[in-house]
């Protein structure tokens, strides 16, 4: 194919291929020795923009990489300008579960779509790789709302996988399960992967946080949870 530019990723090297295998391909192939690397490791969705950019830079289609980036800015700020208006215990409490066992609360982008989509997790910090975390931390924050996306699991697979957290200690005393708000998402499609349908995840995290202010969107990529 002698591809002009080669598109990879820095962000995990078990999601996918290690940058450092691609690199290492292309130097070995003199049929590729023209070719451009470009690898993303965003860790927030403002990075995500901006190797839109610059994928339509190496592409030489910036006006058109430009215009869509703009267009995915006024959806995220239509999200901000109604969410910002909760007070702090207007803001509903929320973990997503990035990974069941062992438990790994998601981070990176994750944090700050649910900040813009008007909830709270002080659990974890944005920017930040996702981590593990103890149980005994989750039930003492009690969310009131939990999102269960495992990575790289799409929805069928996700409602199968997260039966058994209906089981935990104390989980169906926390606020979240008696109020019937525990969803699983695609993960795969949305949350966990670095791409502009960050931005309709931000939209579905604005409605599970607040449904009477937020349309419901993508609602085949999310379902309630119950026992």
């Amino acid at each position: 194919m002698r591809p002009d530019v080669i598109v990879t990723q820095a962000q995990c090297d078990v999601c996918a291929v290690r940058y450092t295998d691609v690199v290492d391909f292309v130097r070995q192939q003199s049929a590729l020795r023209d070719t451009r690397v470009i690898a993303l490791n965003p860790t927030s969705l403002a990075d995500v923009l901006a190797d839109v950019t610059r994928i339509g830079e190496a592409l030489n289609v910036t006006d058109r990489a430009e215009a869509y980036v703009r267009g995915l800015q006024s959806r995220v700020q239509t999200v901000r300008e109604k969410s910002k208006r909760f007070a702090a215990d207007q803001r509903p409490r929320v973990i997503c579960i990035e990974w069941i066992t062992p438990l790994m609360l998601a981070a990176n982008w994750t944090p700050e779509l649910i900040d813009w989509a008007g909830g709270r997790c002080p659990l974890t910090k944005a920017g930040e790789h996702s981590g593990y975390t103890d149980w005994p931390s989750v039930v003492e924050f009690d969310p009131e709302v939990i999102i269960v996306s495992p990575c790289g699991f799409d929805l069928p697979r996700t409602v199968a996988e997260a039966a058994p957290i209906f089981n935990w200690p104390h989980f169906n005393e926390l606020t979240a399960t008696r109020s019937g708000r525990v969803y699983a998402v695609d993960g795969n499609a949305y949350l966990n992967r670095s791409g502009p349908r960050l931005v309709d995840s931000l939209e579905i995290l604005a409605h599970l946080c607040h449904p009477e202010i937020f349309p419901a969107v993508a609602t085949s990529g999310w379902q309630r949870l119950a026992r």
